[in-house]
């Protein structure tokens, strides 16, 4: 059985780097994906862009540099089949 690779990434604004790829490119729709978004205390998390990647790719799962349960459920419910909590960000 094949075990399915999982591409890690990094959300800058709308793309998706390394790659450069937009959060809306089609080569998404078979992926499962690791995203990790990096922002400091207090800059709200981008739930239109993770809305996007949710409904654009096979599998997301999602680090959205938090320690609130709260930013993790919304990740849920914005489509995220996986979301990280981060006991190392600041609350």
């Amino acid at each position: 059985m094949a075990v399915q690779q999982i591409r890690r990434f990094v959300l800058i604004g709308d793309y998706l780097e390394p790659d450069h790829i937009h959060i809306l490119d089609p080569v998404l729709a078979a992926q499962k994906i690791y995203v990790e978004v990096r922002r400091t205390t207090g800059v709200p998390l981008p739930f239109e862009h993770i809305k996007d990647l949710a409904s654009n790719t096979a599998h997301l799962i999602i680090d959205p540099f938090t320690s609130e349960h709260e930013e993790v459920i919304d990740c849920i419910m914005l489509g995220a089949k996986e979301v990280c909590i981060d006991a190392g960000a600041a609350p």
